[in-house]
């Protein structure tokens, strides 16, 4: 809605003053992207024009021309409506920089009803309808600025930009940024425009010297970063455009909500640019992957295999060290169907837990994490409550201590692994950059199942507030360890900033980062019960020494020549329950083999008679079988073993089970 003339006539009596705008005509087809006449038109024709052009102006107006040149005078606005217009250009501006779009177009509008001539808020305005998409009418109303200032930097910018993103007019928009490039030379806006432009028209070593210039003139503007990096993917040169955007994320800085959809951008491509760079030096990283292999098995004294299939616990790559599991090499489990581009980082990151478990032996400082039936049971008491709820809803007895088994295994396990991994992709990060692009690319899909545990509501209701907590904290300071790893490049820690958790997840980066640059073989132990203690965690578990003394290579059996001397090894019955559990599993899914070891877990805090041979116990999951205790104790320790090896039950069967181990290997081999 426009102010009638009739109350511009009234307040220019008023104020008893006028204003005068010199223009040049030709401006007015120059910025319509229409070519100037040689010849002066008629002046009749020119003021017609001007008029229709200037109508937006407090009337009336009087217009006069000498030549292409001419003067404009209008009616100055009251200083009442000139403060007002000034408050409501301040709102409009708060609300465009929170991407309120809507709101401030409206509070321009009003502004410009009071005070129509003020062009800083009629180029607001233009600019808040290029990002609304509503080009036409924001090139109509730069058009009306420009005629008044010719000059204006950002108007030139925004007009230009119109004509390349919304017109393709490639010719016109740069016409208008050279024009703006004279009116100032260092403007960092207008080399980044006319970087873009020279984009669209293949001229990309000129489009790199304007962005750089862009950078150099102002480091914290983000699009220039953005631009650069797009210009050298279309060169090819990947690894160059991603240092252009880690240079990005480190200096680029948020102005407004203009900025947010450029650093969305900058993330996808980024993480474009690593499944390229990760596939182009995907041989390389393989071979890398086969020097550590080699390095470590000279280190640990064992040979390491690689075999994909099942890995315990549902984890997606697991290594089972040969001195745990009685072999004579170590073995890294991986899911099938896994790409090259995340295996890579996988199996890297298994063979450094090697690396670490192998210093901290050396030194006399290693240890197993067990987790006893006393450890289990202050577990479950804690989450009586939750219990209590559950019984209430209608759950069985035995699926709530299946449930709260898993649970307390799962919570103790993530601390057990969290501090640790983080150690080992710091040694990853530094010590081998070649692999950085599977390192990426590997994180990020194990970041984003993270975060589902805490925008799953489903998850959160069910889940004991206790054991939540802990997860989310533990979640928490992995995504903020990742954010700074990268150097910004990833806002994983985001959604976590809402939750109670997150000063914890805090705290926990804090202990890491305090030892981590000072860290000696064993010292991972210390973070470990650091953050368990942290969490209210550290009851839940125990420490066993490793007394094992350490193998030189060579020194291991390949093969037992005699089934009969692993037999004078002591518990020999255990070793025959424990091959006949190994056997059994052969037939058994993960998932089955988790639910028999649970339900054997359930029955013995009823207590099981493991000295008598008696066959008196039944399983739901072996009907029609009896059991002695011992048999369901071997069950349940070859089902942990297999689906949570770092997890020793407390029971004494370390040694038989290495036993039934190479008994077992020995009858496969020999049925093949």
């Amino acid at each position: 809605m426009q102010v009638s003339t009739a109350v511009f006539v009234r307040i220019f009596k008023e104020d008893y003053e006028s204003m005068n705008i010199e223009i040049d005509a030709r401006t007015l087809y120059e910025f319509s992207g229409m070519a100037v006449p040689e010849k002066l038109p008629p002046l009749a024709d020119l003021e017609t024009m001007v008029r229709e052009q200037f109508s937006f102006l407090p009337q009336p107006i009087e217009v006069q021309f000498d030549g292409w040149r001419g003067v404009i005078t209008y009616p100055k606005e009251s200083a009442t409506a000139r403060a007002e217009a000034k408050r409501l250009q301040e709102k409009a501006a708060k609300r465009a920089a929170q991407g309120n779009y809507d709101k401030a177009v409206n509070i321009l509008k009003r502004t410009l009803e009071l005070e129509p001539s003020n062009y800083k808020a009629r180029r607001d305005l233009a600019m808040v309808l290029v990002e609304k998409g509503e080009s036409e009418e924001a090139k109509n109303q730069l058009i009306e600025v420009l005629g008044v200032h010719p000059d204006d930097v950002w108007s030139l910018v925004v007009l230009a930009n119109i004509y390349s993103k919304f017109e393709n007019n490639f010719e016109v928009a740069e016409r208008m940024l050279k024009r703006a490039l004279r009116a100032n030379a260092d403007d960092p806006w207008v080399m980044n425009s006319l970087g873009a432009v020279c984009t669209e028209q293949g001229r990309l070593s000129e489009a790199i010297d304007f962005f750089k210039k862009s950078i150099a003139e102002k480091p914290s503007f983000v699009n220039p970063y953005m631009g650069k990096a797009m210009v050298q993917r279309i060169q090819e040169k990947p690894e160059k455009a991603k240092q252009t955007l880690e240079k990005l994320f480190a200096r680029a800085e948020i102005q407004d909500a203009r900025s947010l959809p450029v650093f969305t951008q900058a993330r996808k491509i980024y993480g474009e640019l690593m499944a390229e760079i990760a596939e182009k030096k995907r041989k390389d990283m393989w071979k890398v992957i086969e020097d550590i292999k080699n390095e470590l098995a000279d280190l640990s004294g064992y040979p390491i295999r690689i075999q994909s299939g099942g890995s315990p616990g549902g984890t997606v790559a697991v290594i089972q060290m040969a001195w745990k599991h009685g072999r004579n090499y170590h073995l890294i489990l991986h899911k099938e169907n896994i790409s090259d581009q995340i295996l890579i980082h996988l199996i890297a990151h298994e063979l450094e837990h090697l690396r670490l478990e192998c210093a901290a032996r050396q030194a006399g400082r290693n240890r197993y994490l067990v987790s006893t039936a006393a450890n289990r049971e202050k577990a479950i008491r804690s989450m009586a409550k939750d219990v209590t709820r559950w019984q209430r809803q209608g759950f069985s007895e035995k699926s709530i201590t299946d449930v709260t088994l898993q649970l307390s295994e799962g919570i103790v396990r993530q601390v057990q692994n969290a501090p640790i991994d983080l150690i080992i992709e710091t040694q990853l990060y530094h010590n081998f950059p070649i692999l950085r692009a599977s390192q990426f690319i590997s994180l990020d899909v194990l970041a984003e199942q993270a975060k589902e545990s805490i925008i799953n509501n489903k998850i959160q209701e069910r889940m004991p507030k206790h054991i939540m907590y802990a997860s989310s904290a533990i979640n928490g300071a992995t995504a903020l360890f990742l954010d700074k790893l990268w150097g910004g490049v990833t806002c994983y820690a985001e959604p976590y900033h809402k939750l109670d958790s997150f000063s914890t997840s805090q705290e926990l980066l804090s202990l890491l980062e305090n030892r981590i640059k000072t860290l000696k073989p064993g010292d991972e132990y210390e973070i470990l019960d650091a953050w368990a203690k942290k969490l209210g965690l550290q009851n839940w578990y125990e420490w066993q020494e490793d007394t094992e003394l350490y193998k030189a290579p060579g020194k291991t059996k390949s093969k037992v020549t005699a089934n009969s001397e692993l037999l004078k090894k002591k518990h020999p019955a255990a070793v025959w329950f424990l091959l006949g559990a190994l056997e059994r599993f052969d037939g058994m899914t993960e998932e089955e083999i988790k639910a028999l070891s649970f339900e054997i877990g359930l029955l013995g805090n009823s207590g099981l008679n493991y000295a008598s041979p008696d066959q008196k116990y039944t399983l739901s999951n072996c009907p029609g079988e009896k059991f002695s205790g011992l048999q369901l104790m071997c069950l349940m320790y070859a089902g942990f073993s297999r689906f949570a090896p770092e997890q020793n039950l407390g029971m004494d069967l370390e040694e038989p089970f290495r036993t039934a181990l190479q008994l077992y290997d020995i009858k496969k081999g020999e049925s093949k």
